[in-house]
């Protein structure tokens, strides 16, 4: 299910003192663009080897990060949590994605297009350096833990 109200992101901004420190600062013509999409358990929010157009940012709920073997095998990656950004990889190569995404329990997400997603980042430093962090973070942890 998707919406593009921007009441409802705003709404959801105001409900969730973290996001709303993330997202305090993003400029009104990429806060404007934000969909917000809501997933059911099990579903695929992102399909291994399409392409995407949008910077994914996990709202609510958690998300399992997967690739499947050409036989159909599955191999867990990761499982991501509130506050993380899905598809960082992909968005900024315009490759197609590399994994599945599937929701784990109900997960809203936050589909803020490629675009706007890059305007930002050039626009808020301090948002560019949370992402970096963020960024940071996931490197460190895909190599040590």
């Amino acid at each position: 299910m998707i919406h593009t109200n921007l009441m409802e992101v705003l709404e959801l901004l105001d409900k969730e003192k973290k996001i709303y420190e993330i997202f305090k600062n993003c400029p009104y013509q990429v806060l404007k663009k934000i969909n917000v999409r809501t997933y059911n358990s099990g579903e695929l929010v992102i399909i291994q080897g399409r392409s995407y157009d949008n910077m994914l940012f996990v709202a609510d709920g958690k998300v399992e990060i997967y690739v499947e073997s050409e036989q159909g095998k599955k191999y867990s990656m990761a499982v991501y949590d509130k506050l993380s950004f899905v598809g960082e990889l992909e968005l900024f190569n315009k490759k197609p994605y590399m994994r599945f995404v599937r929701a784990i329990g109900k997960v809203v997400v936050l589909e803020i297009p490629r675009d706007r997603f890059l305007d930002w980042l050039e626009q808020d430093r301090k948002f560019n350096f949370y992402f970096m962090s963020f960024l940071s973070n996931e490197c460190y942890d895909s190599f040590c833990c």
